[in-house]
């Protein structure tokens, strides 16, 4: 009776036959649930893997941020709505899931072979951290009523996208920074995870710059002309 419910509930959300084949291959593996490390999105040409969780099975395998999803377990993963993909992606720990990867750099798919492993601290802790806001690993001191840029973390996305030490911060997000405080304008730096601010910036020998710089754990950034193709999803799920 539990798992004739169960398929039906799934059965509505999804139009077809995936749903009740899901359902099935689910009851049949009991346990708690697992987790690759991966974030996936869907965008209009298929889904799309934006992060992607260190030291997890799927960072073992070289999945990499940018990653397209092809297939999912011989599904083909275009036209995949959000539910269907958590259908295909979900399952307890110590299963495996085998995906179709088009990477971001190179025309030729490759498979890899994902064990989920069991929901463990570092899962929690990633999950947890996804919903923290995130700035753009830049250091700044406030000089002459600007801020400067003091310190850039090595590999950092303030350092990949342009900045450098001594710049000037002139205006964010379109606001002259003459009027903020610098503890405004670290706070303007600083918002959702892969999310991009914009900034006016003047070097040391007194050019001027527009650079778009993705507030990310830049363990994840892919090089700068790429990111810059990157979509901007407002919130991505992860298994």
């Amino acid at each position: 009776m539990a798992r004739s419910l169960f398929a039906g509930l799934l059965g509505i959300l999804l139009a077809g036959g995936l749903a009740q084949e899901v359902a099935s291959a689910q009851l049949q593996e009991p346990g708690k649930l697992g987790y690759v490390g991966i974030s996936v999105g869907v965008q209009p040409g298929g889904p799309m893997i934006f992060h992607v969780l260190l030291d997890s099975p799927a960072a073992q395998a070289s999945v990499r941020r940018g990653d397209r999803v092809l297939e999912v377990d011989g599904r083909k993963a275009s036209g995949l709505d959000e539910e269907a993909l958590h259908l295909l992606l979900s399952g307890a720990e110590d299963t495996t899931v085998e995906l179709v990867l088009q990477p971001f750099y190179g025309s030729v798919p490759r498979t890899v072979q994902l064990r989920r492993k069991p929901h463990d601290r570092v899962f929690l802790d990633y999950e947890a951290a996804r919903a923290r806001p995130e700035g753009i690993a830049a250091g700044l001191v406030n000089q002459h009523g600007r801020p400067v840029v003091q310190s850039l973390t090595p590999g950092g996305p303030a350092e990949l996208f342009g900045l450098a030490a001594g710049d000037i911060i002139l205006e964010i997000e379109g606001r002259d920074t003459s009027t903020l405080s610098l503890f405004e304008v670290e706070a303007m730096l600083i918002g959702p995870r892969a999310s991009y601010v914009e900034l006016l910036v003047r070097s040391p020998g007194g050019g001027e710059t527009v650079l778009q710089i993705p507030r990310l754990n830049h363990l994840n950034l892919l090089p700068p002309a790429a990111e810059q193709q990157m979509p901007r999803p407002q919130s991505i799920p992860a298994y």
